[in-house]
C-alpha cells in the first residue's frame, strides 16, 4: 500500500489565523488496485511555530486504517515542506 498523490486540495475558510482546514482527495494503491477517498486535514500552528497535523479520513478504505494515515500524513507533510498547498 502507498499513496500516489493528494487531489483536488482546496482550502476552507477559517476564522483562526493559526489554523488552516483543507479538503483533498487521497489517491492509494491497495493491493494493486488504486483507490480514491476523500480527506480533511487540519493544519495549525502551535505557539512556539512547530505544525500541527490532524487527519480525518471521510472514506474508509478496506485496509487497516493505521498504515493509511501515517502515508497521507507523510505525503501533506511533504506538501507543506515543498510549499505546494493552496493559500
Amino acid at each position: 500500500m502507498f499513496i500516489e498523490d493528494i487531489i483536488d486540495i482546496e482550502k476552507k475558510n477559517s476564522l483562526i489565523y493559526y489554523r488552516e482546514e483543507f479538503e483533498a482527495t487521497a489517491v492509494y494503491n491497495i493491493l494493486e488496485k488504486a483507490q480514491k477517498g476523500k480527506i480533511n486535514f487540519l493544519i495549525e500552528v502551535n505557539p512556539v511555530g512547530q505544525k500541527q497535523l490532524f487527519l480525518q479520513l471521510i472514506d474508509m478504505p478496506d485496509y487497516p486504517v493505521l498504515p493509511i494515515r501515517l502515508a497521507v500524513k507523510e505525503k501533506i507533510q511533504n506538501l507543506i515542506t515543498s510549499a505546494a498547498l493552496p493559500l
